[in-house]
C-alpha cells in the first residue's frame, strides 16, 4: 500500500503544480509550510508548536481529549477515555489535569517513541491518537498505516520527484 500511496501523492503533487491555487490539499499545505519554515531558518518555531489536545465535548458535556473518534469508545485497558465533564468543571480545568490521564500519558510516551525512532518525526510530529488506538490497539505505538500513507508516502513522493527533476536538469 505505501507504493500506491506514493503514486497517489506524486500524481497529486504533479496536478497541484499544473493547477496552482485551484485546490488546496491539506497535506500538501502542511508539507509546504514545514519546508518553508525550515528553509527560512525557522526550525525552532516549527519545533515549538504544541500538541493540540483536540478537546471534544459530547452532547452531555463529557470531554474526550486527543481525538474525537475516541468519544463513546470504551476499552478494558483505557476505560471510556473521558477526561471530565464541562457540567462539573470548566474546560480549562479539565485540560489542566490531562497529564494525569493514563491514555494521555501513553499517547505522549508514544510521541517520544516517534521522536526517538522515526526519520519522519521532524515533519510528521507523531501519529494521531485514534489511528494508534484503532490500528494498533495501543496509544504507545508509533508507526501507523495513517503515518505511512499520509506522511511518509508524501515525503517519499516529493523526494522521488525532486531527484528525477535534478537528474533531468543535469
Amino acid at each position: 500500500m505505501p507504493e500506491q500511496a506514493e503514486t497517489f501523492w506524486r500524481r497529486t503533487l504533479e496536478w497541484s503544480r499544473c493547477h496552482p491555487g485551484e485546490l488546496e490539499v491539506r497535506e500538501l499545505e502542511y508539507l509546504g509550510e514545514y519546508l518553508r519554515m525550515i528553509r527560512a531558518g525557522q526550525r525552532a518555531d516549527w519545533d515549538r508548536r504544541r500538541l493540540d489536545p483536540i478537546p471534544t465535548v459530547s452532547w452531555n458535556g463529557d470531554v474526550v481529549l486527543l481525538s474525537p473518534e475516541l468519544a463513546d469508545t470504551t476499552d478494558a485497558q483505557y476505560g471510556n477515555f473521558l477526561a471530565g465533564s464541562i457540567l462539573d468543571q470548566p474546560l480549562v480545568g479539565i485540560l489542566g489535569g490531562a497529564h494525569r490521564l493514563r491514555y494521555v500519558q501513553e499517547f505522549l510516551a508514544g510521541l517520544e517513541g516517534c521522536r526517538a525512532g522515526c526519520e519522519f518525526f521532524d515533519f510528521c510530529r507523531g501519529a494521531q491518537a485514534a489511528n494508534r488506538y484503532f490500528e494498533n490497539g495501543s496509544l504507545t505505538t508509533t508507526e501507523t498505516n495513517y503515518c505511512r500513507v499520509t506522511r511518509q508516502a508524501l515525503v517519499a513522493a516529493l523526494s522521488t520527484m525532486a531527484a528525477k527533476e535534478k537528474e533531468e536538469a543535469a
